[in-house]
């Protein structure tokens, strides 16, 4: 399926956008937080997600595409060194 913008493919979650070389997760604060590229639309604003820096938008990249869990899911998350997730 096509989304909104070209070549974007839409996914089990109404928060990502995944197109041919790039995906997007809707930004729950303003601005870039690593540099990343970011775009507006109606909706809000949109950052570029990076594969590298995350292990689930990997796995989203790699084809994944029903997530484990939902809005009511409790999951434990062991990555915050940096400070940031």
């Amino acid at each position: 399926m096509k989304g909104d913008r070209m070549g974007a493919e839409k996914v089990d979650n109404p928060l990502l956008i995944v197109e041919k070389k790039a995906t997007f997760t809707k930004a729950l604060v303003k601005g870039p937080v690593y540099g990343e590229k970011t775009f507006t639309r109606k909706d809000g604003q949109w950052r570029e997600w990076v594969p590298k820096r995350s292990k689930l938008c990997a796995a989203i990249r790699k084809g994944m595409r029903q997530f484990p869990f939902d809005n009511d899911s409790t999951v434990l998350y062991l990555g915050a060194a940096s400070g940031t997730t």
